[in-house]
């Protein structure tokens, strides 16, 4: 069978939707690799084209416009997609494992249950996005824009989002396991049933975040502003709140065993000072 390749050849617009729809009325489970993997489509338009389950593993699309595009299922692992222009576009379950989408715009966009393990969303705007279930573990995300976003049930265990807009962004039950979230944003997002274990939070705007029974263990929130935040029912059993902000914090029953409050501004806007060795506070 005569390769559909052309060599050196820059794909056009509908060459690359008749490949995808060839290659989708093959017979599933071919092993063959597909014609539009790792070749080069860097600034092609594909905006509000039909790809469905498209392999575009490793391929080149820098500056693509794929705005629209209803592409669930497609494979863009390896896939270079910085700066790309993914407005609303449909990427459930697709993988983009080790993506580069670094200042890519992927807002409004659905992405839940996709792989973006290992991806690299540095300055990216996912403002609005959603990512139910989205696998994004060891992904980094520093400085990209999550507001507004949901995330519920995804797993950003290891993901670095130092300095990232998580403003009112839903994180309900999400998993961030040692991620590092220093610096970020996170005004009103609700961090409820999140774990949160081992995570840095370093100087993080929490205000008015609802951390209701979230699992806080030896999370580093030094210099926090907790401000309105609320921790009903958390666990912050061996947490630094070393120069926190808890002014106005609202709590149920908050275990903090062994927690690091020196130089932390309590709710009532008083600073406490305690030895490190102090065990077991409980407020209500």
């Amino acid at each position: 069978m005569q390769s559909r390749l052309v060599p050196m050849a820059k794909f056009t617009r509908d060459q690359v939707i008749r490949i995808v729809s060839e290659e989708a009325a093959e017979t599933s489970g071919s092993s063959r690799v597909g014609a539009l993997c790792f070749v080069d489509l860097d600034w092609i338009d594909l905006s509000h084209a039909n790809l469905p389950g498209a392999n575009l593993e490793g391929a080149k699309l820098t500056g693509a416009n794929l705005s629209g595009s209803n592409m669930p299922r497609a494979i863009l692992a390896r896939a270079s997609l910085g700066r790309a222009f993914l407005h609303g576009t449909i990427l459930h379950g697709a993988n983009l494992r080790g993506a580069m989408l670094e200042y890519s715009c992927l807002s409004a966009a659905g992405i839940t249950n996709a792989d973006l393990r290992d991806a690299i969303l540095v300055n990216a705007d996912l403002g609005k996005a959603n990512l139910f279930d989205a696998k994004l573990n060891a992904a980094e995300l520093d400085g990209a824009n999550l507001s507004d976003s949901c995330l519920v049930f995804a797993d950003l265990s290891g993901a670095t989002l130092y300095g990232s807009n998580l403003a009112l962004a839903n994180l309900g039950c999400a998993r961030l396991e040692g991620a590092n979230l220093g610096g970020a944003n996170l005004f009103g997002a609700d961090l409820s049933s999140a774990k949160l274990s081992g995570a840095t939070l370093w100087g993080a705007n929490l205000n008015a975040a609802n951390l209701t029974s979230a699992d806080l263990r030896n999370v580093n929130l030094r210099g926090a502003n907790l401000n309105e935040a609320n921790l009903s029912g958390a666990n912050l059993s061996n947490a630094d709140l070393d120069g926190a902000n808890l002014r106005n914090m609202r709590f149920g029953k908050v275990e903090v065993d062994q927690d690091v409050w020196i130089g932390t501004t309590m709710p009532d806007g008083t600073e406490y000072y305690s030895p490190r060795h102090d065990t077991m506070y409980r407020i209500f």
